[in-house]
C-alpha cells in the first residue's frame, strides 16, 4: 500500500486571532500540494498559537491572514535556516512565511499579511518578530530556493499540502516530536472541555490537567478508555518522557506528584527513570491494567498505522474538523480519469483530481469552484459524447442542477438558471449515483429532501439524448414514491434513498435503491419506471436480498461479462460495543469496515466475488460510498475512507478522513 500525505497533529491555540485581509484566493491557481526537499524541518499549521521555532517554543500571534488558515508549514529551530527547495506540479504561486523586513530577494509581499492592525508576530518570552507572507510565481516542475535569512527566524514554506521528501526516508526525531505505537491510538489536546478518550463523551479534561503541565498547551496520545492504547513510545530532544496512569506506581517510572481528574478517575503523571534519547521504550504493562494510559508531548505522531487502497488522492486538512464526502469518478473522453470529492479543503466545496496513468498518480485539476459553479453536494460525474457532466445540488441542498465541461473537466458551466443547468427548484437529496442511457434517454435517480431519511421520497428524472441537458425543459420527472415503511418478514425497511438507475435484463428502466433496515442491512428494493412519469414498486415482490443493500452502493452493468456489478459493505455478524458512544452496540448501518465486490445476472441474485478492503475494527474503519468505472479489464474505484493515521483517529467510521483510489485488477475473473 502506498502512503498518502502525512501530517503531525496541530498544536491548538491558547491565543485567538482576529481576521484580516481578503478572504478570496490571493493568487489564482494556487497549487493544492507542493513538494519540499530540505532537512531538519518540523511540521506545523498556520494558525494562532502554532509553534514556529520549536527550540524556543515560539508561537504565532496577532491577526493571521484568513486565506492561509489551515495551510501547512515546515518550521525550523531558531537560526537553523534549513533551506532546500519548493517544487510544484502546476504553474502558480508558492509561499513562504518570513520576517516582514527586509523583503527576501525575488519574493513579493502578499497584501494584508502584515500591515497596521493586521500584524502577525512570532512571540517567545519578551521577544517579538513581525512576520509577513511572501509569494513567487513559478512554472510547473521549477525548483524554487527557500531563502536563507539573516537573524533568528528562518523562512517557512507554506502551502495547503506539503509533501516533505525527508518523510519518505529514515529520519531522526525532531526536537519537539514524540512518536507512539499501539492499537487505535488517538492524538488529542489537553484543554478544558476536551474529550479525553476517543468515542467517549463522559470524561473531559478540566483546568487541573492543563495546570499539571504548567498551563502550556500539550498533546496526549491514548486509546479507547478500556484499551491498552499506547504500547511503546520515543521522545525528541526537547521532550521530557511523561505518561499518566490511574495506577499509583509504575516500574521504571517516578511519580511527579502531579495529578488530574477525569470524572471519578485520578490520573497520576510519571516521568521515566532513565531514558536514552531516540530509543523506543515500552509502556509498563501495569499502566493500562484498568484504564488506558496517556503519553504527553508537543508534536505527537502515531507510527505503525496501515494505509488502505493503492493511492491516497487527498485527505482532510485537519483531522476531525472535516469529512471526505461526495466521492465520484469518471473515465474522460481523452482516456484519463477524473475524480472529485468534498471535505479536503478548509472551506466547503468540490475538489477535482486527474490521473493520466490509470490511477497510479493523481494531481489537483481544473478550475472548478463551488462559489462560482454552484454545485457542492450529492455529486456524480457522467460522460456523454465529448462532454462531462456534474450533477448535484447547491448550498443547503438547494436546486437539483447539472454543470457541463467541454474540455475534459478543466472548466465548467454555471447552472444558475432554467436554461443553464438548474433543472429543479426546491431541496433535494441524492448521492454519487450513476446516470445511464436507455431508450434514447438519459436517466438519473434522486430524492426529495427532508431532515429524516424516512421522509425522503425517491423519483427518477430523464431527458432525450438529443436535447440540451442544461435546459430544464428537456427533463421529465416521475412521481415520487412515499417511503412508507414495509416489512420483509420481520425485518422492517425504514427508508429508501440513494437509488441507482439501471436497465433491467428485459430492457426496462429500474431504480435499485438502498433500503435501510435495522436488523440486517441486507436488502435493496427495485422501483420500476413506466414511460417517463411513473415510478412504483410492490413490497411483496420487489425486495432484493443484496449484501450491503441497506448501505450506499453503486450498481452498473458491464456488457462484456453480461453482469451487474457493485461494491458494498455487507452485513457483519456479531455484537460490537465499547464503553463510549457504542455502549448499546454498533448498528448495522454503520458496520462499514469491509468492502466487497459483488455481481448479479438479473439484479435479484447477488454473489460476493472478492473482498477489496477490510479491517477487523468497525469503530474507526469505514470503506464506504465507493464509486467506480470500468477501465479496460479493471475497475477504477474511489472510496470515502475512514481509518487511523499518523495524526490519530477519525471521529468514527462514518466520518471519513481519506479520499483513496483502488484498482480492482481483472475484476471479471474475481
Amino acid at each position: 500500500m502506498k502512503h498518502g500525505l502525512r501530517y503531525i497533529p496541530l498544536l491548538l491555540a491558547l491565543l485567538l486571532c482576529g481576521a484580516c485581509g481578503p478572504t478570496d484566493p490571493v493568487e489564482k491557481g494556487t497549487p493544492d500540494t507542493v513538494t519540499v526537499d530540505g532537512t531538519g524541518y518540523t511540521r506545523a499549521v498556520y494558525e494562532a498559537g502554532a509553534v514556529v521555532m520549536p527550540d524556543k517554543h515560539a508561537v504565532l500571534s496577532g491577526a493571521l491572514h484568513p486565506y492561509f488558515a489551515g495551510f501547512e508549514m515546515l518550521v525550523s529551530n531558531s537560526e537553523s535556516h534549513n533551506g532546500g527547495v519548493i517544487i510544484t506540479d502546476i504553474k502558480g504561486p508558492v509561499y513562504i512565511l518570513a520576517p516582514a523586513s527586509p523583503v527576501p530577494s525575488g519574493w513579493t509581499l502578499v497584501a494584508d499579511s502584515s500591515a497596521g492592525e493586521n500584524t502577525c508576530n512570532c512571540t517567545y518570552g519578551s521577544s517579538i518578530i513581525t512576520l509577513a507572507i511572501f509569494s513567487k510565481i513559478v512554472s510547473a516542475g521549477a525548483r524554487v530556493e527557500i531563502p536563507v535569512l539573516d537573524g533568528t527566524f528562518s523562512a517557512v514554506p507554506l502551502a495547503r499540502r506539503i509533501t516533505w521528501i525527508q518523510e519518505g526516508s529514515p529520519e531522526t526525531l525532531a526536537a519537539n516530536e514524540v512518536q507512539v505505537e499501539g492499537e487505535l491510538i488517538d492524538v488529542r489536546t489537553v484543554k478544558k472541555g476536551q474529550k479525553a478518550f476517543p468515542q467517549n463523551d463522559n470524561y473531559l479534561f478540566a483546568d487541573d490537567a492543563l495546570t499539571a503541565f504548567g498551563g502550556h498547551s500539550v498533546q496526549c496520545a491514548t486509546g479507547l478508555i478500556e484499551s491498552k492504547g499506547v504500547t511503546r513510545m520515543r521522545f525528541g530532544l526537547s521532550e521530557e518522557p511523561l505518561i499518566a496512569s490511574v495506577e499509583e506506581t509504575l516500574p521504571g517510572w517516578t511519580a511527579t506528584g502531579k495529578t488530574f481528574l477525569l470524572g471519578t478517575l485520578t490520573y497520576r503523571v510519571f516521568k521515566a527513570d532513565n531514558y536514552t534519547l531516540g530509543d523506543w521504550i515500552s509502556m509498563p504493562a501495569t499502566a493500562s491494567a484498568t484504564r488506558a494510559p496517556f503519553v504527553f508531548g508537543h508534536a505527537i505522531r502515531v507510527q505503525g498505522v496501515s494505509d488502505f487502497g493503492d493511492v491516497t488522492i487527498s485527505e482532510v486538512a485537519k483531522l476531525r474538523s472535516g469529512t471526505v464526502s461526495n466521492v465520484c469518478i469518471a473515465l474522460l473522453p481523452d482516456g484519463n480519469l477524473l475524480a472529485a470529492c468534498t471535505g479536503v479543503k478548509e472551506k466547503e466545496g468540490i475538489s477535482m483530481f486527474r490521473s493520466t496513468d490509470h490511477g497510479a498518480t493523481w494531481a489537483p485539476f481544473g478550475e472548478y469552484s463551488s462559489a462560482v459553479n454552484l454545485i457542492e453536494n450529492y455529486t456524480n460525474l457522467f460522460v456523454y459524447g465529448n462532454d462531462v457532466y456534474l450533477f448535484g445540488v447547491a448550498a443547503d441542498r438547494e436546486g437539483f442542477r447539472v454543470s457541463r465541461s467541454s474540455d475534459n473537466g478543466r472548466t465548467w458551466s454555471v447552472p444558475d438558471g432554467s436554461t443553464t443547468g438548474l433543472l429543479l427548484t426546491g431541496k433535494y437529496h441524492t448521492a454519487q449515483v450513476p446516470c445511464i442511457v436507455s431508450g434514447g434517454r438519459i436517466w438519473r435517480a434522486c430524492e426529495t429532501y427532508n431532515d429524516d431519511d424516512a421522509s425522503k421520497k425517491p423519483f427518477v428524472i430523464s431527458a432525450p439524448v438529443d436535447t440540451d441537458l442544461l435546459d430544464a425543459a428537456s427533463w421529465t420527472a416521475t412521481n415520487t414514491v412515499t417511503a412508507t415503511s414495509y416489512y420483509i418478514g420481520a425485518d422492517r425497511i425504514s427508508s429508501m434513498i440513494e437509488g441507482n438507475v439501471v436497465e433491467a435484463p428485459d430492457g426496462s428502466v429500474v431504480n435499485i435503491i438502498r433500503s435501510n433496515s435495522a436488523a440486517s442491512s441486507n436488502y435493496a428494493t427495485l422501483l420500476h419506471v413506466s414511460g417517463t412519469t411513473t415510478l412504483a414498486y410492490d413490497a411483496a415482490t420487489d425486495w432484493v436480498s443484496m449484501p450491503g443493500g441497506g448501505k450506499k452502493f453503486t450498481v452498473r452493468y458491464d456488457a462484456q461479462s453480461g453482469l451487474y456489478w457493485s461494491l458494498t459493505n455487507p452485513h457483519t455478524e456479531g455484537s460490537f460495543s465499547h464503553e463510549g458512544i457504542y455502549a448499546a452496540g454498533l448498528q448495522n448501518s454503520l458496520r462499514r469496515n469491509k468492502l466487497v465486490l459483488i455481481s448479479s445476472p438479473d439484479l435479484r441474485n447477488w454473489t460476493e466475488r472478492a473482498t477489496i478492503l477490510s479491517d477487523p475494527d468497525p469503530f474507526f474503519h469505514g470503506f464506504q460510498y465507493a464509486d467506480w468505472v470500468v477501465d479496460g479489464n479493471d475497475l477504477a474505484v474511489v472510496v470515502r475512507a475512514a481509518f487511523p493515521e499518523v495524526r490519530g483517529l477519525p471521529v468514527r467510521q462514518h466520518d471519513s478522513n481519506k479520499f483513496i483510489f483502488v484498482k480492482v485488477k481483472d475484476f471479471r475473473n474475481k
